[in-house]
C-alpha cells in the first residue's frame, strides 16, 4: 500500500469497546485503518474488536457527547450500513457518486454472515469540521447515499459515535474495498448545499403548528395520545410499507419519487409531515390548511407541506380505508378491553379480520363477553319465568 495515495489525516481509536479500559483511547491515523480494512485482526468475540471514531480529538472523555462537542474536530463521515440486501458492488457504486474520485473505505463488520450482510464507509475529509456541521453533513451523507440506491443508518450523524474496527471473527464473514484517491473536499461540494437546505426545512418545520381536533372530547383525546406515544413513528412505517431513503426520510407506498417526502417532525417526533401531493390527494393525514386546524409556516424542498399526521393517521388510512369513526370506535373498544389490544398493536387488516370472524376465530375476549352476556340473559329469562333452578 503506497501512503501517497490515501489522505493524512488521524482519528480516535481505542482497543476495548467496554469494560475498565474502554475510555483509554490513542490515535490512528487513516493509512493504519486502511492496513486494517486489508488484513482485519481476528478476535474471538465482536466485543473484543478495537474501535474508532470520526473524531480525531483523544483525550479525556473521548468517548462523550459532551467532550466531543467541545473539543472534537470530524475528520471523516462515516456510516453504517444494516440493510441486509446489498452486495458489495452496490456500495461502490453509490460511494463513487457520493465523492467522485476521493479515497473511501467499506467493510463488512462483525456482524455480518453469509446470509445477513452488514457494511461500514468511510470518507476521510480534506479539511475537518465541527461537531454541529459534521451532523448536518454526516446527515447530507446520509441523504445522498440513499439517494444512489444505499440506505445508510441515520444513527451515523451521532457525534459520539464509536465504530468496531475491521474485525474478522470465526467462521465470519468478511470482504472489503480500499479506494485510493484524496480527502474528501466539502468547499463546493454538493453536500454542502444538501446539508445547508436541510438545515433550513428543520427550521421551517419547526414553524409548523399542530393544533388538536377541536371536535373530539378530551377522553377521546388522551386515548389518541396514549395510542401514539405506545406506537414510534420509526417503527409504524414499516409496517405500512414505507420504506426509509435517507436520514429523516421515508417514501410512502403511493410516492413514486425515488426519495420519500415524509419527515418525522425534529421537535415533536410523534408527528409526520408530507410534501407528497400524492399522500394528500389520497386523504392520508390532514391537510395543512386553515379549515383543518394546522398552520403552516415555511416549506419542504421549496414545496408547501401538503399534509401532516401521526401514527393513528397511518392507522386510519392504511387499515380503516380513511374511516375516522370505525377506527377511534375499535379503539376505545380496545381500551376498554372489548376487542383484543392485539389487534390494534399488530393492525391486522380488515380481510384478515373478516376472514377469522367468518371462520368463527373471534378474539378469545370478544367469545368471553359473549358468554357473560349469554348467561345473564338466559338468568333474567328464568327469573321472569318464576325458574329459580
Amino acid at each position: 500500500m503506497t501512503s501517497h495515495f490515501l489522505p493524512d489525516i488521524k482519528l480516535c481509536a481505542g482497543r476495548w469497546i467496554d469494560g475498565p479500559h474502554a475510555q483509554i483511547t490513542h490515535e490512528i491515523t487513516y493509512h493504519q485503518l486502511a492496513e486494517m480494512v486489508e488484513s482485519p485482526a481476528t478476535r474471538r468475540a465482536k466485543m473484543a474488536a478495537s474501535w474508532f471514531m470520526p473524531s480525531s480529538y483523544s483525550g479525556v472523555g473521548a468517548r462523550t457527547a459532551v467532550a466531543q462537542l467541545a473539543k472534537g474536530t470530524y475528520w471523516a463521515l462515516i456510516g453504517d450500513i444494516d440493510k441486509p440486501d446489498y452486495v458489495l458492488a452496490d456500495l461502490l457504486d453509490a460511494a463513487r457518486d457520493t465523492a467522485p474520485g476521493c479515497s473511501f473505505l467499506i467493510y463488512s463488520t462483525p456482524s455480518s454472515t453469509e446470509e445477513v450482510k452488514r457494511w461500514r464507509v468511510v470518507f476521510p475529509l480534506a479539511a475537518p469540521l465541527e461537531p454541529e456541521l459534521y451532523s448536518q453533513v454526516c446527515g447530507a451523507m446520509v441523504e445522498q447515499m440513499a439517494e444512489n440506491g444505499v440506505v445508510v443508518a441515520p444513527e451515523s450523524v451521532d457525534v459520539a459515535r464509536v465504530y468496531f474496527a475491521p474485525t474478522l471473527l470465526p467462521g465470519g464473514y468478511y470482504r472489503y474495498h480500499v479506494e485510493y484517491g484524496p480527502g474528501l473536499v466539502l468547499f463546493g461540494h454538493p453536500l454542502m448545499a444538501r446539508a445547508k437546505q436541510m438545515k433550513d426545512e428543520d427550521e421551517a418545520l419547526a414553524r409548523v403548528v399542530f393544533d388538536d381536533e377541536p371536535s373530539l372530547d378530551k377522553a377521546t383525546l388522551r386515548l389518541l395520545q396514549d395510542y401514539n406515544n405506545e406506537h414510534p413513528l420509526r417503527d409504524e412505517f414499516p409496517k405500512f410499507g414505507y420504506v426509509q431513503t435517507g436520514a429523516k426520510r421515508w417514501r410512502s407506498p403511493m410516492q413514486t419519487s425515488k426519495m420519500g417526502g415524509t419527515v418525522i417532525h425534529p421537535h415533536n417526533p410523534l408527528r409526520w409531515v408530507s410534501h407528497s401531493v400524492t399522500d394528500a390527494n389520497s386523504g392520508l393525514g390532514k391537510e395543512t390548511n386553515n379549515s383543518m386546524q394546522i398552520r403552516m409556516a415555511g416549506g419542504y424542498d421549496g414545496e408547501p407541506i401538503r399534509c401532516t399526521g401521526d401514527a393513528f393517521d397511518l392507522l386510519v388510512h392504511y387499515r380503516y380505508g380513511g374511516n375516522f369513526a370505525r377506527a377511534i370506535r375499535d379503539l376505545r373498544r380496545a381500551n376498554a378491553g372489548e376487542l383484543g389490544v392485539e389487534i390494534m398493536r399488530e393492525h391486522e387488516g380488515r380481510r384478515e379480520w373478516a376472514k377469522k370472524q367468518r371462520r368463527g376465530m373471534v378474539h378469545e375476549a370478544a367469545k368471553q363477553l359473549e358468554k357473560e352476556r349469554a348467561e345473564q340473559s338466559e338468568l333474567m329469562r328464568r327469573a321472569l319465568k318464576g325458574d329459580t333452578k
